[in-house]
């Protein structure tokens, strides 16, 4: 996975590296010139490359968040935490097999697809400390970020930014949680998952046990939703998520894997306009 602010680090921390590679072989061997010499530091370079890229090696982190912390402060705590996380997840080889099949670049994006696909099989208790510790993401966000934590289509920085809102020992809770939505959603032959549930119904589950005034905004704010914006779409994901929580544990799985695959809400509640029409 790559968090975009490191990759400086991370390219300066891997020249510093070959270049020490390349002074300490020159004292080994003298005598390497030439052509031979152009093959060693073409091997520096493919291991060095190979280290960094399979976690051995952590020069840009150690650059970063040691070195320099003295002249340039600590990263928010997400930064930091998730390149801990990411070792760990490349020390399991079913993420590592799934991980290591793609492009650097696109290494995020991949782990944010598997761990959606593992998110809603975690245990019952996961599911709902993962749900309380989203819904305070939705807490002081902006509107597009509120928009994308609902159709699960957040890019790893702006997750970042968001998870930064939490309390280190919650955002490593949460990490924890993914971690292990990500070991299930890289299970080799994962079966299909189950069908959806009925999302008008779940969604009315969750209306009626809303106020009056609550239901007004709740149904504006779900039709909003649908084309990722509105100025009640912060409260409409908080409300969403901490009532999610409280559903019968297969209703919430189904309205998890939703939001986990990005499916938006198939039609906001339509309890008023039922009434209406008796």
């Amino acid at each position: 996975m790559i968090d975009q602010s490191m990759v400086g680090w991370h390219f300066t921390g891997f020249v510093l590296v070959v270049t020490l590679a390349m002074i300490v072989a020159k004292r080994v061997l003298p005598n390497v010139q030439g052509f031979p010499r152009f093959v060693l530091f073409g091997l520096v370079v493919f291991g060095t490359w190979y280290a960094h890229t399979n976690y051995y090696i952590q020069s840009g982190p150690f650059l970063r968040d040691r070195v320099m912390v003295p002249f340039l402060g600590k990263r928010p705590p997400a930064e930091r935490l998730a390149y801990t996380f990411e070792t760990k997840l490349w020390k399991d080889p079913n993420i590592r097999q799934q991980i290591k099949n793609v492009a650097i670049l696109q290494r995020s994006q991949k782990a944010i697809e598997l761990a959606n696909a593992g998110i809603f099989r975690v245990s019952e208790e996961r599911q709902t400390r993962w749900l309380v510790l989203s819904g305070k993401l939705f807490e002081g966000a902006q509107e597009a970020e509120c928009a994308g934590m609902i159709k699960g289509t957040m890019n790893v920085e702006r997750i970042f930014r968001m998870l930064n809102r939490l309390s280190e020992p919650e955002i490593r809770e949460y990490f924890e949680i993914v971690t292990d939505a990500l070991a299930i959603g890289a299970t080799p032959g994962l079966p299909t998952p189950p069908p959806v549930v009925d999302q008008a119904a779940a969604f009315q589950t969750i209306y009626n046990g809303l106020s009056l005034s609550e239901q007004t905004r709740f149904r504006a704010a779900a039709m909003t939703a649908q084309f990722g914006g509105g100025k009640d779409i912060c409260w409409f994901g908080q409300t969403l998520f901490a009532r999610i929580a409280a559903l019968p544990s297969a209703t919430r799985t189904g309205l998890m894997q939703s939001l986990a695959t990005g499916q938006a809400p198939s039609r906001p509640p339509t309890a008023p306009l039922q009434a209406r029409q008796f």
